[in-house]
């Protein structure tokens, strides 16, 4: 028996036509007529995630049980379980370190606007404190005496 015949066998346990079988994985019509020997990694794991509870091992080599027992199947579920609890802590933990860097660069940019804000009244301070440029005699250039 080569994988093509276990792929057919999987089909008819799940009572699926070869050809519904090949859509729901995403292979090209008549794609399992075709297989022998061996298949890709990618339409391996397609199989695999359309059909969760198949042996890998048997698929590929036909030792073993076509089904995994009812206790694998539980593991990875609780394994997969134990990767989402995981996943959701990591995702709270994220969404909290971007209020906090929200709340930061509000508080920075308001900080920032009270800086600009200061330079530019010292700024117009300085301007009014200083004599203007007539006030100082800089509004005409001294013209040189003439010799004699």
């Amino acid at each position: 028996m080569n994988i093509g015949d276990r792929i057919k066998m999987i089909a008819k346990y799940y009572g699926v036509r070869p050809s519904a079988f090949e859509k729901q994985c995403g292979f090209s019509n008549g794609y399992i007529k075709g297989v022998k020997w061996s298949i890709g990694d990618d339409k391996l794991k397609k199989i695999l995630e359309h059909y969760p509870n198949i042996n890998k091992v048997w698929l590929l080599t036909g030792e073993g049980e076509m089904l995994l027992s009812f206790e694998v199947v539980e593991e990875n579920r609780a394994d997969l379980q134990h990767r989402i609890d995981l996943l959701t802590t990591e995702n709270q933990f994220l969404k909290e370190k971007i209020e906090h860097l929200e709340t930061y660069r509000d508080r920075m940019e308001i900080d920032y606007q009270k800086t600009v804000a200061k330079l530019q009244g010292k700024l117009h301070k300085l301007e009014n404190k200083s004599p203007s440029p007539k006030a100082r005699g800089e509004h005409q250039a001294s013209k040189p005496a003439r010799p004699k």
